[in-house]
């Protein structure tokens, strides 16, 4: 850096001489050609280039002297961190009795008063290879939504399979089971009903 400094104030000299009639443009000319080609100048280029190329290594040696495992741990990470974005956005990931319970609720939800606070109390599947559901399936369960008067009931319900059925039951058939993780369900169907009604 020291050596482009010099060679700067050099040329500036040289200018204010120009200016003042002192040097010719020609002379200017070639004392700015020397300076500028001196192996000061050339040295002071080649030692800054040097550093930046020297950073960008380092920074490229640190990343290949990762161990295997460490590259594993980042990759894992990052993984996670998509994963829980996604939970945020479409809320748990549901399977078995526990998907076949919300999409049955989220086809049946536009039949109550506020679709968008319908909530499961408790419930059953009974699986689509049970004889007695057609190959359907079908959901008993009890379900809570806001009323038209502001408040929250609950009513008990058998949801066929097929989406296209909706039988009012009464409590007397109440089947509490910890067959359905009633928190998660109610966590998805709070995200994917609040965004469809």
């Amino acid at each position: 850096m020291d050596g482009h400094k010099s060679v700067a104030d050099e040329i500036i000299k040289l200018k204010s001489l120009l200016e003042s009639g002192v040097i010719t443009e020609e002379e200017f000319n070639s004392q700015k050609t020397k300076l500028l080609s001196s192996p000061e100048t050339i040295d002071a280029e080649t030692a800054s280039n040097e550093s930046k190329e020297g950073k960008v290594q380092t920074v490229k040696d640190k990343i290949q002297m990762l161990k295997p495992i460490h590259k594993m741990a980042l990759i894992g990470a990052m993984i996670l961190i998509l994963f829980l974005g996604y939970i945020s956005i479409n809320g748990p990931i549901l399977t078995g009795d526990n998907k076949f319970a919300y999409d049955l609720i989220v086809k049946n939800a536009n039949k109550f008063k506020n679709p968008s606070s319908v909530r499961i109390t408790s419930g059953s599947v009974l699986s689509p290879k049970d004889d007695s559901t057609n190959g359907e399936g079908c959901l008993w369960c009890g379900l809570s939504g806001i009323n038209g008067f502001g408040s929250r009931t609950t009513s008990y319900y058998w949801l066929s399979g097929d989406g296209e059925t909706i039988m009012e039951d009464d409590s007397s058939h109440a089947r509490v089971t910890d067959e359905l993780n009633y928190d998660q369900i109610n966590k998805k169907l709070e995200k994917k009903l609040k965004g469809k009604y």
